[in-house]
This record gives structure tokens, sequence and C-alpha cells, in this order.
């Protein structure tokens, strides 16, 4: 249950947010430390008529900032805002690596939730990835497919049309398959696809299901049945665009003077419905007027500490520059893209002096006011240092001084099990939760105090000394590194050449490395893999999830490809785990009868005794700690090995 920040008498943040309202005045907030910017935008988004842009310097720090809008909105805003952060490209087009597809499909998902009703509050996003130039809002239109309204067979064209990947099996975002009546699409702005069952031409049922197990997920949901699908790429190559977009690169390809060779295999592509590499830059050649973030809502634009956003952006723009000029001289013919003043559009966010033009500045720093209306906030850093006891110590003197003075305290940490570890701690302390301190089991980057707003916020990060903090951070890395090795690979970074790779179909298999194949007609990156009798596999890189490493060390005898016996070994363990299946079943029916002893875990001595652990646990310990006590106290018998 949420419980709602109680509105003391320090309103003096509000009050600036009145005078903001006034349009065409430009506003500079100065003195906002750690995440008191990210308060400051919410509490802006939450009386604003208008969605805010909130630039950042990078990525980094764009992504931060949406985590802590995202705790903010959900602990104290009500979920009223819906941040969400629309990402620029891993790296340069003009590099060869290809273009992110998670990136490719974070975009279409921010431009899918501007389309919809559920549109979001708050964007948080850089200057180089709101000025790269995309589909019109129009064509984005005109690419939708509304479920009530699309039938079948116009459906199936729909999809192509929007940049969906025809599969035999839907797995990913972005692809679709179909089964006769059934059309099975994962849409890029949603957690799970969506089974569409048509009879004829009349929609029947709309489910979602599990991507992994391929099973729907209850039963026929009304509400699905309201989904707009929307593109999945930002550059649609289509029947309306392949003329155009043929001419157009024809005419820059000669431009260069590209070598034929190089250019007739990437305009070939097109009539094969395939998407040759880096044309995610084709905006310019697919749409007669491309537009950029700024066309899909009506924004107010907020800039998160002008000066670095500046610096980063005139850098981005050098930079970007400099790789045109060599791509030209190299003549790399399958990074065959438009000038960088068509991949990015004017924005309106830059002045004639390159200096950044937004109705409200964030800034750490005391700036040049020039003409802008300056609030002074007056933000503190919290004076918590030491160990634990005495971080604990003062921010419980903290929250006593401040609370007397109707302060709002609040205190944010990571789940519910560091949440009852903390109270427990301050309770030790005198602090009275929820009478003086307000604590979320989510995360905030870093605690701040705002006297002037009447504001006391603490991370879980603030009372714990530095040491803890990265030791956590180590664990938790190592942890999530060693999982990958039991699923679907998650990145490149995993696999080093000569591992050995399972690939869910084939068998075990050797990863030699990656190598650029001419597969129709356009190059891309694919992994190689090899078998018995020097047989080879390529695997493209959006295939990753097909594979994981091998886990039983270095001696394994790789599969001869066509052959039937990795199935007929899969099949065998099938039918072995089915027989343990049966055993268990009867086991653990005769074990769910018997009664067990019923002990309470979370009494005062275990509290003391977890208040003087000096480690601090990873997220899996925390919930193998949790789950154990539920075990004790539930009565039944208990088979749990930790």
């Amino acid at each position: 249950m949420k419980i709602g920040v109680k509105r003391g008498t320090y309103q003096q943040l509000s009050r600036l947010l009145e005078r903001i309202a006034t349009p065409g005045v430009e506003h500079r907030i100065q003195g906002l430390l750690h995440s008191s910017g990210a308060w400051a935008l919410c509490k802006l988004a939450s009386t604003s008529e208008k969605p805010l842009l909130v630039l950042c310097r990078n990525e980094k720090e764009a992504s931060s900032l949406r985590e802590d809008l995202q705790t903010l909105d959900s602990a104290c805003f009500e979920q009223k805002l819906s941040p969400v952060y629309f990402p620029h490209w891993d790296a340069s087009l003009r590099h060869s690596i290809a273009p992110s597809i998670r990136v490719r499909l974070a975009r279409a998902a921010v431009l899918a939730r501007l389309s919809s009703a559920a549109r979001p509050r708050v964007v948080v996003t850089t200057l180089a990835a709101a000025a790269f130039a995309t589909l019109p809002p129009e064509e984005h239109k005109k690419h939708s497919l509304p479920l009530l309204t699309t039938p079948r067979d116009s459906m199936i064209r729909g999809l192509s049309a929007a940049g969906y990947l025809r599969t035999d099996s839907c797995d990913d975002p972005g692809t679709f398959s179909v089964r006769g009546d059934l059309i099975d699409v994962f849409p890029v702005d949603r957690d799970l696809p969506l089974r569409i069952e048509y009879f004829g031409d009349e929609l029947e049922r709309v489910r979602e299901f599990d991507p992994k197990s391929q099973r729907s997920e209850g039963g026929d949901d009304p509400s699905l049945r309201e989904i707009t699908i929307f593109p999945a790429r930002e550059t649609l190559l289509n029947l309306s665009s392949w003329e155009r977009v043929k001419r157009l690169a024809r005419e820059r390809a000669d431009e260069l003077n590209l070598d034929r060779r190089a250019r007739d295999p990437l305009l070939g592509a097109l009539a094969q419905d395939v998407y040759p590499e880096h044309s995610e830059g084709w905006a310019q050649w697919s749409y007669e007027r491309p537009s950029s973030l700024r066309d899909y809502a009506d924004f107010d634009c907020v800039c998160v500490d002008s000066l670095s956003v500046q610096t980063e952006w005139e850098k981005f723009t050098e930079e970007e520059a400099r790789l045109e000029r060599e791509s030209e001289t190299e003549g790399k013919g399958y990074l065959l893209l438009p000038r960088t003043a068509e991949l990015y559009r004017d924005s309106p966010w830059v002045g004639p002096r390159g200096e950044v033009l937004a109705r409200v500045h964030l800034d750490a720093l005391s700036l040049d006011e020039g003409r802008a209306e300056t609030f002074k906030a007056g933000v503190q850093t919290l004076p918590l240092s030491g160990g634990a006891e005495a971080r604990l110590k003062a921010a419980a003197d903290l929250i006593a001084s401040h609370s007397g003075q109707r302060f709002r305290c609040l205190l944010f940490t990571r789940g519910q099990s560091q949440m009852d570890r903390l109270r427990y701690l301050l309770e030790q302390h005198h602090v009275r939760v929820p009478a003086q301190l307000l604590i979320y089991p989510e995360p905030l980057s870093a605690g701040f105090l705002w006297p002037e707003e009447g504001l006391l916020v603490l991370s879980e990060d603030d009372l714990l000394p530095p040491g803890a903090r990265a030791e956590r951070a180590k664990k938790q890395k190592n942890e999530s590194r060693s999982s990958k090795d039991w699923s679907g690979l998650q990145a490149l970074s995993d696999l080093a050449p000569e591992d050995l790779v399972v690939h869910n179909v084939h068998g075990i298999g050797r990863y030699i490395g990656m190598t650029r194949v001419g597969g129709v007609g356009a190059q891309s990156d694919f992994l190689h893999l090899e078998y018995a009798g020097k047989d080879r596999l390529y695997i493209p890189v959006y295939r990753l999830n097909v594979i994981q490493k091998y886990a039983g060390g270095q001696g394994a005898a790789l599969e001869k490809l066509g052959t039937a016996h990795f199935q007929k070994a899969k099949e065998k363990v099938k039918e072995a785990v089915r027989k343990l299946a049966i055993d268990l079943v009867d086991v653990y029916a005769k074990r769910k009868l018997a009664t067990g002893i019923v002990m309470g875990g979370r009494d005062e001595a275990f509290r003391e005794f977890a208040a003087a652990f000096p480690f601090e646990e990873t997220p899996d310990q925390l919930k193998a700690i949790d789950d154990s006590l539920d075990d004790l106290a539930s009565g039944r018998m208990m088979d749990r090995l930790v």
C-alpha cells in the first residue's frame, strides 16, 4: 500500500512552479544536487499542462535520472508521470559494428508510447537522441494497426510494412509469426507478445502468451482488443518508399564514387524485404520530410546542467563530422549513409551560438543568469560519513531534528528485505516509523536535504559505508555475469573464441568468432560456430538467445550437423526427467500431508542477529533468506538447499 507524502508548510518549490507556468519566460533553478533534480522534475511534470522533454549530458546520466524519476513517481506521485528514457545509438552509425537492436526497439517503444492514449508525462533523453531523424508522426499513424479494425490479411501485410520481422516462432520484440488463423506478434511497447485469433477476417480472441514456452496466459481479455500495434522501426522500407530510397541512395553512392559491386547488393536487398545494416539512418531517403522526437508532442523542454549538455553536443557533432570525412575517404560501401546534417535534424533546443534553449534549466552550480528568472534551491548534501553505525546514528539525529520541524522525511531502499532491516536498525536509534519517517522499498541514487522545501530524503546508499556499497555492487555484477551462463546469451562479450556452446537445435559446437556474410545481397554480422567434421553454422547476432555457453568443461565432443544424435539425446533426458518428476510428485504428495513444526522466524532475536551481520547480502541471498523464513513459519516439512 502506498503512503502519500504529507504536505508541510514548506512550499517554496510549488510557488516557483506557479511562476514557471507563465509561457515564454525562461527559468533557471540552481543548486540542485543528487536526486533533488528528479524531485523537482516530478513536481514540475505533475503541474505542467505539457509533457516534459528532459535533456541530459549523456546516456548514463539520462538512464540514471529516469530510474530516479520512476522511483519517485511510484512512491510519491501515484504513478501519474510514467517517465520513459529515449536512448541514442550505442555507437555512431558510421562505425562498422551493426546498430544495437536493443536501442532500436527501445526508441520505437517510446515513439509508440507517445502515440498512444497513455502518453508519458516525462521523456528523458540527450540532444543527439532527440535530434536523430525519424519517421514523421503521420507515417507512424499510417502504419499503426488497431486490432479491432484490421482484418487478418491486412494485419499480415501491415506488420511487414511496419518493420516487423516474420519468423517461425514469435520470441522477440519486433517479430511476428503466422499459423493459419493465428497471428502471434510481439509489439515493441509491450512486455508480452499477443496471440491474435481470427475466424476468417473477424477478430475472435486476443491473449498474451509466454515467449519461452509459447503457451497462452489467461483467457480472452476484452481490453487487449483495444490495442494498437505500432511500427517496430523508425525507418520503414516498404512498397511506398522503395523507389525513393533506391534513387536517393544511388545518388549518394555516385557522389561518394562507390563501386557498383558495393552499392548494388544493398539496393537489391530492398526488393526482398531485407533491412540492410545501418538502414536506421535512411530516414532522409525514406520520407520527404523526416521528423525528430520533438514532432511527437508539444513538449516543454527542461535541460539538466546546461553547460555540460552544450559541451557534449559540440563534441558529438565534431566527432560525427570527423567520422563522415573518414568514411568518405575510405569508401566504405556497406556504410552507405546520408550526410551528418541529414542524419540529425536542426534542433529547436540549440541556439545560434550553440547554447541550449529550454524553458527550464536545472543546474547544480550557479551559472550566468542572463535573462532567465533564477531560483537558488539551496539543496544540501547529507552530512553522513564513517562506518555503518556512525551513519545510522547521524541519520537518526537528522530525522529526529527535521521531523520536529514538520519536514517530510523519506527513505528509499532496494527491496522489502532491506527496508525491513533498515527500519529495525533505525528504530533501535529511536526513529518512529511511519510517524517520523516514510520508507519505500524502491532504489534511489542518492539522498539530499532541501530546507526551503521542507524535505529530507535518504537512500540506502547514504546509510552504508562506501566499502559495503562497492562490495555489494561487485557481488551483484559477478552474480549477474554467472547467471548468464545458464540461459540464452545476453551479449557477445559473454563469448570468447574457442568457447564451447550449445545450440538449442544442433547441440554442442565451438564458437570461432564473428564474421560478415553477404546474406540476401546485404552484408551482416554472424556468429561462426564449428561442428564435427569442420561443419560450419552461421547465426545472426540478433539470435543470441538460441545458444548458451557449455557448462561441462572443455572435453565435450562436438555434434555432427545434419544428424539426429542431439535430438535423441534430448529425448532420453526428457524421458529420464519425466520419470524423476513422477517419483518426486509421489514423494512430495506424501510430505505434503505430513505436519511440521511451526517456527516464528522474524522475532526480536533474529532482527538483532540480522542487524549485527557485517556484510551486505546479494538479491538472491535475500530471497533465499525470505523463502527459508516463510517455510519455517508455514508448518510444512521443508526441503531447501541454500
